[in-house]
């Protein structure tokens, strides 16, 4: 059921139409979502939860692709660039377990 009842008619130049297709599809958001955003004290400078889940899906990408990387190495006794790559990926492992902790915290403050 839908919670929002008024009706509200804006009219734009086709400049200021052109910005507000850009920005709402630059946020990946309807420009419906863009305005009622903005009139909710909205900025540019949040990351959205759906930014957040696209970068730990890269980022664990990437982790797992240095891991089968790592594990060549070691098979072929590189084990310099071994033990240089297993510090990045701990690295990596790092920020995605403070990125999970930071959604876990913003879920529960919602709540």
């Amino acid at each position: 059921m839908r919670t929002r009842h008024i009706k509200i008619n804006v009219y734009l130049n086709e400049n200021e139409k052109k910005m507000l297709e850009e920005k709402s599809s630059k946020m990946k958001l309807s420009q419906s979502d863009f305005l009622k955003m903005l009139i909710q004290d909205y900025s540019e400078n949040k990351i959205l939860n759906k930014d957040i889940e696209e970068i730990i899906i890269s980022l664990s990408d990437v982790y797992n692709n240095l891991f089968e990387l790592l594990n060549k190495l070691n098979r072929l006794c590189y084990y310099d660039f071994a033990y240089f790559l297993n510090e990045q990926i701990f690295n990596i492992k790092k920020q995605l377990e403070k990125f999970k902790i930071k959604i876990i915290e913003k879920a529960m403050l919602e709540f």
